[in-house]
């Protein structure tokens, strides 16, 4: 649980943070060194709540809320994720490629495994526009990196699946 509050209390001030920034500088890639922590922060809490989202957690007490606060999270986060992968894109459609951190890909990559998991879960098309629209920024990374497009070769094969 504590891990859970620091995770959170961190994102709430990097996104605090990002948007101070952008309302200050008009430079549109400006706020893109913020990104690296943003997305080690999201990384770190969907992994968190990864380990607690199943049933039969051993040595935790609680194990019913704190699974059902896993799942919240998770889809939460993915949700906050979909959104920084929104602005990912226009800073790279503003010429912020270069500048762009690959730190970013992780949480990139488990957002969208959440969404396709979720989708097929439920039966969402919502969660599934979700899960390719971040695919396509997985794609526009790739066109730099080679760890996107692996990331993206996982995601197909395993259908989102972790």
């Amino acid at each position: 649980m504590q891990l859970h509050r620091t995770a959170q209390a961190l994102s709430h001030t990097l996104s605090q943070e990002l948007e101070e920034w952008i309302e200050k500088v008009y430079d549109p890639t400006a706020h893109l060194p913020l990104f690296s922590a943003i997305g080690i922060c999201y990384s770190a809490s969907l992994l968190l709540y990864d380990r607690y989202c199943c049933s039969g957690i051993t040595g935790v007490a609680g194990n019913v809320e704190v699974q059902q606060m896993a799942l919240s999270r998770i889809s939460e986060v993915s949700r906050e994720v979909f959104h920084f992968a929104k602005s990912i894109r226009s800073a790279m459609d503003l010429g912020g490629s270069l500048r762009m951190s690959p730190l970013v890909f992780d949480c990139l990559y488990q957002a969208a495994a959440n969404f396709m998991w979720q989708s097929r879960e439920t039966g969402s098309s919502d969660l599934l526009h979700m899960a390719n629209e971040i695919q396509s920024v997985l794609e526009v990374l790739g066109t730099r990196w080679t760890a996107p497009r692996a990331y993206l070769s996982i995601l197909r094969k395993s259908g989102g699946h972790c």
